[in-house]
């Protein structure tokens, strides 16, 4: 009997021997990439901006990645990116969309990439590969090439600097035609003082 209680011990003590052990080998075929962790993963992003209790701007995306916990915290739109926005009264004023989006919380910068294209309920249209939009200077630019189109007039630029309403816009290396009229006064301050 004794030899019977002293081999249930060492199979007890072995069997939780082995249910507490490392297994290495399966374990050494894990990999963690670090730029996918700290990450929250929300689907069917619609996210509602307002000022002073108006909705100004509405961004929709089929995924975001928030990446939460770095020094420079950021939002990712993988899948693409809708932007409406809107006057005082509530109204679609233009749109944004592209196939990807990157916004950098510290720094206040958005990078939007890949078959952007900005529309107004004008008619005005913005095209370019890629544009950046600097929320604390309040303007949107690009070093790229961009076709600017309206009702009436075409123009292709290489670069172009704008405030955030697109009211004011400055093109660099233009090929194209455009109307002005003739009481047309410069604006009173350079949008970018150099």
């Amino acid at each position: 009997m004794g030899r019977f209680v002293l081999f249930f011990v060492f199979l007890l003590l072995l069997s939780a021997g082995s249910a507490c052990r490392k297994e290495t080998a399966a374990s050494s075929n894990v990999s963690i990439d670090p730029s996918q962790t700290n990450a929250e993963r929300v689907e069917d992003v619609d996210i509602l901006y307002s000022d002073s209790a108006v909705v100004r701007v509405r961004v929709r995306g089929p995924v975001m990645l928030n990446f939460i916990g770095y020094s420079d915290p950021h939002q990712e739109f993988t899948d693409g990116i809708r932007v409406e926005f809107f006057d005082r009264s509530g109204y679609v004023t233009s749109v944004l969309t592209a196939r990807y989006a990157i916004r950098y919380e510290t720094r206040g910068l958005t990078i939007i990439r890949d078959k952007v294209l900005w529309k107004s309920v004008e008619g005005r249209t913005l095209e370019t590969p890629e544009l950046t939009w600097d929320e604390r200077q309040q303007k949107i630019y690009s070093p790229k090439f961009a076709v600017v189109t309206s009702p009436t007039d075409t123009v292709y630029t290489h670069g172009f600097e704008a405030t955030q309403d697109f009211k004011m816009v400055q093109m660099k290396a233009i090929d194209g035609s455009m109307r002005m009229e003739e009481n047309a006064q410069p604006p009173a301050k350079p949008l970018n003082p150099s």
